[in-house]
């Protein structure tokens, strides 16, 4: 790359950002779309550092790579396009792709589909057929936060690809929470439509609000830090693995131009990886904004391709993909999948539950137990609100389920977890 490359202008990245990260979608009817992600383990070695499958064979198993390739021939899954050589990805015969996280977790995303019940049936097609097939090849596979059947091991990088590798690097200098991300998380994405441009502001709004609270009232990942258990120690890892990329400010939510606030927060956040024509990926000579990026120059100038590549370093609670991706959520089970899938999506899409949401996050107070810093406590008090309100406006048995198993008594499925343990 030369460093005569003309430079971006901030206004062409705005312009981006309108044009393809918020409101692309024109069509008049809202999509949803699911992302499930689970840990292989295997049984024979759970609780120990060895139940994480390789990616080659290893401890009885094939392999998760010639396991995926196995099944993709049996049940007729095409390759799908990938970045590096390292990585394995297929699309399956109804759309929805399927592919390996850096620490081998699998993730299967739903194509968008006009109802919620649709997206979910499919997400448990796929979950059920990786059951069934698993059983033969002593494989379970774990629906949770976080992953903590590995003893004491740390876990290893299945999936190898450059970007990942710098990625782990760059995340260890800062602490040891992004590694643990990488490995050791897992969780339950809801992608919505941002709609017609005079709702599109609120639904973002909304989404970046009830983040939060939704991740307390579904927490699933119970784990000791300093001293205390939180229900959703995989939130605690998000937000510190990287603070100018995992952190979205507060008072962006609130601007009445989403596309300007993003751009700000994405100007500021630190560049992780630049695309490089010899090596694919190489990290920054040395620590720099996007911003300073574009002012100074690094060896070059950025492009708007780099640009594109920086946006899917950040890892906000809720990110613009040219759809509203809901990324808080624990990874959970079937029937807790239900609900919080039934719940999001109405107060995204239910022109009354959502102003009724926004409407609870007008009080100060309220605003303020429901911000990602305060206390699993205050952020779950906001979560049974917003659960109450969506079971007055919709008519949904997973609402009901889900207020009387665990809302009503102030539980999560982490307590579910936390019982099994001790028994």
């Amino acid at each position: 790359m030369s460093m005569q490359r003309a430079k971006l202008e901030v206004s062409d990245l705005y312009q981006h950002l309108v044009d393809e990260v918020f409101l692309p979608y024109k069509a008049n009817e809202d999509r949803v779309g699911i992302e499930v992600e689970f840990f292989p383990m295997l049984l024979s070695h759970l609780n120990t550092g060895a139940a994480q499958p390789k990616r080659n064979e290893g401890s009885g198993f094939m392999g998760l790579y010639p396991w995926l390739l196995l099944l993709a021939d049996r049940h007729g899954w095409k390759p799908a396009s990938v970045e590096s050589s390292a990585a394995i990805a297929f699309v399956l015969p109804k759309g929805g792709r399927v592919m390996l996280e850096p620490g081998g977790q699998i993730e299967y995303s739903t194509l968008p589909r006009k109802r919620y019940q649709d997206a979910l049936s499919d997400a448990e097609e796929f979950e059920q057929l990786l059951t069934d097939e698993g059983r033969g090849v002593g494989l379970t596979f774990l629906a949770e936060g976080f992953n903590s059947r590995l003893g004491s091991a740390t876990p290893r990088l299945i999936v190898e690809k450059p970007r990942y590798l710098l990625m782990d690097k760059h995340f260890a200098e800062i602490g040891p929470y992004g590694r643990m991300m990488m490995r050791q998380t897992c969780a339950t994405q809801i992608n919505l439509d941002f709609g017609a441009p005079e709702i599109a502001t609120e639904r973002w709004k909304l989404a970046n609000l009830v983040a939060s609270p939704l991740n307390a009232l579904f927490a699933n990942s119970p784990h000791l830090l300093d001293e205390t258990c939180r229900p959703s120690f995989r939130y605690e890892i998000w937000r510190r693995t990287d603070p100018c990329r995992t952190n979205f400010p507060q008072e962006a939510i609130h601007s009445l131009n989403p596309a300007e606030a993003y751009l700000r927060f994405a100007l500021d956040a630190s560049v992780l990886v630049i695309s490089d024509e010899i090596d694919g990926f190489r990290s920054p000579d040395h620590p720099m904004t996007f911003h300073e990026w574009m002012t100074e120059g690094e060896r070059s100038y950025p492009d708007i391709d780099d640009w594109c590549v920086h946006l899917t370093t950040l890892f906000p609670d809720v990110r613009p993909r040219g759809f509203i991706e809901i990324r808080s959520i624990d990874a959970l089970s079937t029937h807790e999948r239900h609900a919080v899938v039934v719940l999001t999506t109405g107060l995204l899409y239910n022109n009354k539950l959502r102003r009724r949401g926004l409407e609870l996050l007008k009080d100060p107070v309220t605003l303020s137990q429901a911000e990602p810093t305060a206390s699993w406590e205050n952020r779950y008090k906001v979560g049974q609100k917003l659960l109450e309100i969506g079971l007055e406006e919709l008519e949904s048995d997973e609402l009901i389920w889900y207020h009387e198993e665990y809302a009503v008594c102030g539980k999560t499925p982490a307590d579910s977890m936390v019982e099994l343990i001790d028994a």
